[in-house]
């Protein structure tokens, strides 16, 4: 036949050489066809040439798989194997979208509910089948052959199991009274099952409703038992033994005994049966030559190929029924399992091909010429190949920022057994990764995706697999091995020191950023170990899984489990108590451990201490001492120290340098937020950077309770909590996901076995274990292992107390029991600390239950409710400002004596002590800085800030806490933690805060998004407090800062105006120092052990002190230090003038303890009252 292309844009038909096609097709004008259109003929032409060539319709495969036309073809359609799929299409790198009404059961039929599936025109009813042959099951289910399904099967509480259904024949008992044989697991139980017998009742109606439609019953038996086991009548059912696995399970029992009375009561109406060999049933479902999907038990997953053999012989074992399968890489193999290859997904994509391309009938004929042959087929899979493109364009379209889509997608069966389109993904950055997980978990990619189907006229609409994706989610964040832009800024400042502290707040990446510096170390040394120190056992398996998947990342599968080896034997892993460390090894799947690695004169490559806030405490035992190592890495976060100091004293002190990570990327905006109140101090709060998208709201579920059922309380609305997730996010698996932390062991103990009984009563269906985080992480990931690892049958949560948890992260966190009324004790540092560290565990959503403590941390809760608008981090975080907390622990500070000498040189702990570079009101840049400091002023004036009256405890709005599960009746009468700003801002402060002179103003008007007023001027001028905020050996710098405010609220209270220089971002540290110089007409300073220090940065204490000095002001020394006058160590400078300014002449307030704010402000203002200052 002729060929060619012409202006009406007819294609070329007839006979002709395919070649000749090929090419006649490849030389086709741009304007006559699309480069799109042009792949899919040239696909076409394939398909049809393999259909001639096979004698069957396989879809990808073809003999001209090697010519240069067919390398030109489409990539969604190369032939590839399954071990070649498995290396190029890991189900772990894509996202994988299913139809949202599904038609194809689990793994396992209790994965799912089944309620049965009548068919009008239909001719046959299945009204009984023995579900242990699950290959019949799914294929019965499916109902290719147009049959009705009357059997019945429930699987979750929602759907009805546990349900019961009154009998309507019976005295008002339910149908379990003579359905069930006599068995004491439901005679005790009042003859009422506990999966109940609300399935009976549906059953009974499908099976009614096929009768009135005239479709004959069938009834499917055991092999070669057909028409056995049958129970001769429905009063004989009460007293037979159900489950003597004879002919029929114990369920068909009952359905056989009501058919066959519903035949002798209604003779003729259509209750007869036909008996059905299961044998049989399965024999003509499935046909040799047909294409299946097997489950292939060495891989643990299912396989596409086509049914060489039937099963000779089927036994009432399903186990011993094999199928034997060729997948399409030509290996054969038997499996116990087949089912139908479902083709919802396929008429999916034909679907969007025909609706996004809008193909006209004009082309379909034109292909129909063009195709010679089976053209239907050709057809489908030119619309199917159009419809992969358009779902990969949409979802590119619809996806964050930082994630590219793959050139490939697959049409897949996961583990699962869901057939699904898994579209390849791959993240650029930590931070768009945690932006895809927020659209993903919320279901906001689903409805982008569904909108743009919807404008292409597509009905079909798809669903994300969520706990695939939340898998991927896992394996990347432990894969990533390119640091943060601030991250890589801070490794190489690591690198300039051999003994430094890494300070951080939770979620910034200390542990990562440790794993990437010490990877460097063990790549450029072959030989020597690595000590990894932490408070947990748990924290270490964490850190080997995360230290191995990096270090493998470039490897192929084959590889990774011996370079796992090498590398743990590189490690030793010290753990509290600290007696002995251990090296890592594999053990199977598991990391064990071998003896001792804390040989005698052994010195490290590098020590890292992570979580160091919690190791270097005092109690710690005397025999631990510090290994030998060339390098020393401490991460820590003071906000999760138990403590008020983070380290010991060590004559290496001085040694130890400070590098500071600002930015959080783990958590979201929300998690911070919510954690932000319970910061250990507003210095800690005020650098702080979220990368993270919003994420959801926090929950609270506050409630009230009595000492008798409390237990009972706490297990109830934490199984609520639970349920608020499962139903929040439908579909994803809670396995390690999620983690419920407690107090104590006494407190997980008593509350463990209520809440089992809960999670039984509420949850049954989904198979919950509570495991302690140890026992949950001593795996490797399944993607280090050289062979696939069978999925978990149960879900596995994390119940365990807060100490073991340190370091560790999960999607989902619930804080349960951790508030306590606050006392002005050491308790209070613990709650506080505790609650940090808890909010900050998840990486999603985190969740506080606990009873009402009235005086407690968390009482302030009942006084929220979410307000719904779009979140602002900014406005979150004006919420609440940092001050209560640290307030509560400066007083808990000066309620304690603190033995600096016995601290610092009887203390029987070779430890570590941050050298702290931080200055406060003068000070110096800390690692972190880049010549531009950040600070921010603090005011006190004659007014105090008060707590708010009970009356003023009103109701306020959250963008961060949900907190509509509260159960509380009582009213707030009191708030001992209020962390309320107590006004709302007013323009007052703003205006002021424009002026370029200093003035004392109201606290009370001050800015909430900052917590503290700008500098505004004072008539009378003002009393300027002069201190060093750097830690020394008995005080840190929050200590410092924390006493200086206490007697500034103080001095305010008696009427003397202060000011403290501070500076927010983009304010002027120098500017503002010089201001409060020029306006003082006095200053206090708080001499600490280094205060005076001349640091060179022009702005300091030694700066302050001599400008006081000279303009001869008023100076009224605090001594808070051991020796007399002040000596700074970091030069001599200081220590002079010191000497010189401090004389024996010259009186000082003395209270080295910290313990008197109160006093020494009363004195302060006592004196300046006398001289008539102001």
């Amino acid at each position: 036949m002729g060929s060619g292309a012409s202006a009406d844009r007819r294609y070329p038909v007839g006979n002709a050489n395919r070649e000749e096609l090929f090419n006649i097709v490849q030389d086709l004008p741009k304007e006559d066809i699309s480069e799109c259109r042009r792949q899919l003929l040239l696909e076409a032409l394939e398909i049809n040439n393999s259909q001639e060539e096979n004698g069957i319709g396989q879809a990808h495969g073809s003999a001209r798989g090697t010519s240069s036309s067919s390398k030109k073809a489409s990539s969604w359609n190369r032939e590839k194997s399954d071990e070649n799929m498995a290396r190029e299409f890991d189900e772990l790198r894509a996202l994988h979208l299913t139809l949202r009404e599904r038609s194809a059961v689990l793994d396992n039929t209790a994965d799912i509910s089944y309620h049965g599936s009548i068919k009008t025109g239909a001719r046959r009813c299945y009204a009984s089948f023995p579900g242990k042959y699950t290959t019949g099951w799914d294929a019965l289910i499916q109902q290719l052959a147009g049959d009705s399904v009357g059997c019945v099967f429930l699987c979750t509480p929602k759907d009805g199991l546990g349900k019961h259904e009154e009998d309507p024949e019976g005295s008002g008992e339910c149908y379990c009274a003579r359905i069930y044989g006599q068995r004491e697991k439901w005679k005790s139980n009042d003859k009422r099952a506990p999966h109940g017998c609300y399935w009976y009742h549906i059953w009974l109606q499908k099976v009614t409703e096929a009768v009135a439609q005239g479709q004959k019953l069938q009834v499917v038996f055991f092999p070669n038992e057909k028409g056995l086991g049958k129970v001769r009548t429905m009063e004989e059912l009460a007293r037979a033994d159900l489950w003597d696995d004879i002919g029929c399970g114990a369920s068909q029992k009952a359905e056989i005994a009501t058919l066959d009375l519903m035949k002798e009561r209604e003779p003729g109406s259509g209750w007869e049966y036909d008996e059905v060999d299961v044998a049989h049933f399965l024999q003509e479902q499935f046909h040799i030559g047909t294409l299946v999907d097997a489950w292939y038990e060495d891989a643990r997953a299912w396989r596409r190929g086509t049914l060489l053999d039937k099963p000779k012989w089927i036994t009432k074992d399903p186990a011993e029924t094999k199928w034997r399968v060729k997948a399409k890489d030509g290996e054969s193999f038997e499996s116990q399992h087949v089912r139908h290859v479902s083709d919802s997904v396929q008429k999916l994509l034909q679907s969007i091909g025909r609706s996004v391309q809008a193909v006209s009938i004009e082309e379909e004929d034109g292909l129909d010429d063009l195709v010679l042959g089976k053209t239907s087929e050709a057809k489908e899979k030119l619309f199917e190949a159009l419809g992969h493109d358009a779902l990969r364009k949409m979802m590119k379209d619809a996806l964050p920022p930082g994630i590219d889509v793959g050139a490939t997608s697959e049409q897949l069966r996961s583990r699962s057994g869901m057939p699904s389109v898994a579209i390849r993904i791959k993240m650029k950055t930590v931070e768009a990764l945690q932006h895809l997980r927020d659209q993903v978990l919320s279901g906001d990619l689903e409805v982008k995706i569904n909108k743009k189907l919807e404008e292409k006229l597509c009905s079909e609409r798809v669903q994300i697999d969520k706990t695939l994706f939340c898998k991927l989610m896992e394996r990347s964040l432990l894969s990533f091995s390119k640091l943060t832009p601030h991250q890589s800024e801070k490794c190489e400042q690591l690198r300039q020191f051999s003994f430094v502290n890494l300070l951080a707040p939770a979620g910034a990446g200390k542990t990562f950023v440790a794993v990437q510096y010490i990877l460097d170390i063990v790549r450029n040394e072959s030989t020597g170990r690595v000590l990894y120190v932490a408070p947990s056992k748990s924290l270490g398996y964490f850190f080997l899984q995360w230290l191995a998947t990096v270090y493998t990342l470039e490897d192929p599968p084959e590889d990774r489990y011996r370079k796992i080896e090498e590398l743990f034997g590189r490690v030793v892993l010290l753990h509290d108590p600290y007696n002995y460390g251990r090296v890592p090894q594999i053990l199977g799947s598991s990391i064990g451990f071998s003896d001792d690695g804390l040989a005698k004169d052994q010195q490290f490559l590098i020590a890292v201490y992570d979580e160091a806030h919690q190791i270097f405490r005092p109690g710690l035992s005397r025999e631990f001492s510090r290994p030998p190592a060339q390098r020393t890495l401490l991460l820590s976060d003071d906000s999760q120290s138990f403590l008020d100091h983070t380290f010991t004293e060590q004559q290496d002190m001085e040694k130890l340098e400070r590098v500071t990570l600002d930015e959080v990327i783990r958590c979201s905006q929300r998690v911070v937020s919510g954690a932000a109140p319970f910061l250990c101090s507003a210095q800690s709060r005020k650098n702080i950077r979220c990368c993270g998208p919003s994420g959801p709201p926090l929950k609270s579920f506050l409630f009230e309770a009595s000492d008798a059922d409390r237990f009972k309380g706490y297990a109830r609305h934490t199984a609520n909590a639970i349920l608020y997730i499962t139903r929040t996010y439908p579909g994803l698996s809670l396995h390690r996901r999620l983690a419920l932390l407690v107090p104590n062991e006494e407190f997980l103990v008593e509350f463990k076995k209520h809440l089992k009984e809960e999670l039984n009563n509420n949850l049954g269906h989904r198979k919950l274990l509570l495991k302690k985080s140890e026992d949950a992480m001593c795996f490797l990931h399944a993607y280090l292992l050289p062979q696939v690892q069978a999925e978990a049958e149960a879900e596995v949560l994390i119940l365990d107390t807060i100490r073991n948890v340190a370091g560790l992260e999960y999607l989902f966190a619930v804080s349960i029991g951790l508030d306590a009324k606050i006392e002005t004790t050491d308790a209070d540092r613990v709650i506080r600390a505790q609650l940090y560290q808890s909010i900050t565990r998840a990486q999603l959503l985190a969740m506080v239950v606990n009873e009402l403590v009235p005086g407690g941390w968390l009482e302030f809760l009942h006084l929220l409710r979410l307000k719904e608008e779009e979140f602002n981090e900014s406005k979150a975080l004006a919420e609440t400002h940092a001050e209560a907390a640290e307030k509560i622990m400066m007083k808990v500070t000066g309620s304690r004596r603190r033995d600096a000498a016995s601290s610092s040189m009887e203390s029987d702990l070779n430890l570590i002590r941050p050298g702290d570079s931080s200055e406060g009101s003068s000070k110096v840049k800390t690692a972190d800085s880049t010549g531009n400091p950040r600070w921010k002023p603090t005011i006190s004036s004659a007014k105090t800030v008060e707590d708010p009256a009970p009356e003023d405890l009103q109701v306020r709005d959250s963008l961060i806490w949900d907190t509509a599960d509260n159960a509380i009746i009582a009213k707030i009468r009191e708030l001992r933690f209020n962390p309320f700003p107590s006004v709302v801002p007013s323009t007052a402060a703003s205006k002021a805060a424009e002026s370029p002179e200093i003035a004392t103003v109201d606290p009370s008007a001050a800015s909430s998004s900052a917590g503290l007023a700008a500098p505004t001027s004072h008539p009378q001028g003002h009393l300027l407090l002069s201190g060093r905020f750097k830690s020394d050996h008995i005080f840190t710098a929050d200590q410092i800062m924390g006493y200086m405010r206490l007697v500034g609220d103080r001095l305010a209270v008696r009427g003397v105006p202060t000011f403290m220089v501070e500076a927010t971002p983009g304010q002027s540290f120098a500017e503002l120092t010089r201001m409060a110089l020029g306006r003082a007409k006095g200053m206090v300073a708080f001499c600490t052990a280094e205060y005076g220090a001349y640091t060179r940065t022009g702005y300091d204490t030694f700066r302050e002190l001599e400008y006081a000095h000279d303009k001869e002001l008023l100076l009224i020394p605090i001594r808070l230090c051991e020796a007399w006058p002040p000596a700074p160590t970091d030069n001599e400078r200081g220590a002079w003038q010191n000497k010189l300014v401090f004389t024996k002449g010259l009186v000082y307030i003395d209270d080295q303890q910290m313990k008197n704010a109160e006093g020494v402000a009363d004195q302060i203002a006592d004196s300046v009252a006398e001289l008539g200052l102001f």
